[in-house]
C-alpha cells in the first residue's frame, strides 16, 4: 500500500530531521492549532491525483494563503501571486507518480513559488495576499453561495 509506505517514510524523516514533525493521531483541535500557527499552507499533490483537497480551504479561510499544485479545487479560488501561489501544470490525465517529467520542472517552479512566498513575507506584501485569501476564501467557499448557486432560497 502506498500510503503506508509513505507515512513510515515521513516517520522516518521526522525522526532524523529538525525542521519535520509527524503527527500520528492529529485530532481536529491540534489540526486547529496548526492552521493558525501557519504563515504560509504548503498543498502539494500531484495534478490530477487529489480530488478536491480541504486543507488548502480550511488554512485560506483563517487567512493563510497556500503555495499550491494546480490540483483539485486549488485551480478555482487560488489566484497566483493574488491569494496564494501557484506552481505546476493543471493536468488532465494521470502521470505515475515516479515520472521524472513531474520531479526536475515542477520542483523548479516550486522552488521559485516558496521563494515568492518568502519575498512577499519578508518584504511586507504578505499581509496582503494572506488578507486577499482569507476574503476570498471565506466567500467562495461558503453555505451562502452555495445555496444561492443551486437554487436554494429561503
Amino acid at each position: 500500500h502506498y500510503g503506508v509506505e509513505m507515512m513510515k517514510k515521513f516517520r522516518e524523516a521526522a525522526e532524523s530531521m529538525e525542521n519535520v514533525y509527524y503527527f500520528p493521531d492529529l485530532d481536529v483541535e491540534t489540526a486547529r492549532r496548526i492552521i493558525w500557527a501557519s504563515d504560509v499552507w504548503l498543498f502539494t499533490p500531484f495534478s490530477g491525483w487529489e480530488a478536491s483537497g480541504t486543507s488548502f480551504m480550511k488554512a485560506g479561510v483563517n487567512g493563510v494563503p497556500s503555495v499550491a499544485s494546480r490540483d483539485g479545487a486549488v485551480t478555482e479560488v487560488v489566484k497566483d501571486g493574488y491569494n496564494g501561489w501557484l506552481f505546476g501544470e493543471d493536468r488532465d490525465r494521470l502521470l505515475p507518480l515516479d515520472s521524472p517529467d513531474i520531479d526536475q520542472r515542477e520542483y523548479q517552479e516550486f522552488r521559485r513559488k516558496v521563494e515568492e512566498a518568502l519575498d512577499a513575507y519578508y518584504g511586507g506584501r504578505y499581509w496582503e495576499v494572506a488578507y486577499n485569501a482569507y476574503r476570498t476564501f471565506r466567500e467562495y467557499f461558503s453555505m451562502e453561495r452555495l445555496f444561492r448557486e443551486y437554487g436554494y432560497y429561503f
